[in-house]
This record gives C-alpha cells, sequence and structure tokens, in this order.
C-alpha cells in the first residue's frame, strides 16, 4: 500500500472498530450504529480508489451491522 495511504487505511480500521463496538452493545442505540457506518463508509472512501475490495468489504460489514 502506497505511505501516502496508510493513514487512511488506519481511519478505516478506526471507524470499524467504534462501529463494532457501537453495535456490540448490550442495548445498542441505532442512531449511534447509523452514525458510525457513514463514518466507516466515509473512511473507506478515500482508500477505495487505491484498493477498491476495501470498499466492498466495508459495504458488506455496514450491511450486516445495520441491516441495510
Amino acid at each position: 500500500m502506497p505511505s501516502e495511504r496508510r493513514e487512511e487505511a488506519a481511519a478505516v480500521t478506526d471507524a470499524a472498530d467504534v462501529l463494532v463496538n457501537t453495535a456490540m452493545k448490550d442495548k445498542p442505540n441505532k442512531n449511534s450504529i447509523r452514525i458510525s457506518a457513514r463514518g466507516l463508509l466515509g473512511a473507506a472512501k478515500g482508500v477505495a480508489e487505491a484498493l477498491p475490495a476495501v470498499r466492498d468489504i466495508v459495504k458488506a460489514v455496514n450491511r450486516f451491522i445495520t441491516g441495510s
């Protein structure tokens, strides 16, 4: 991965962690999940050009967690 994309990839990882941790709470807040999912999708757009598979993986995780 190009060095300029590493920071963007780290942002995707961080956003994914936030989404999963939010969704795994005993009583997850659906609005918080949606917001976290949007953050993950936004972060993924930054690396999608360099790594198109990232976008597809993020979309699949988003559908699984949010059901949409």
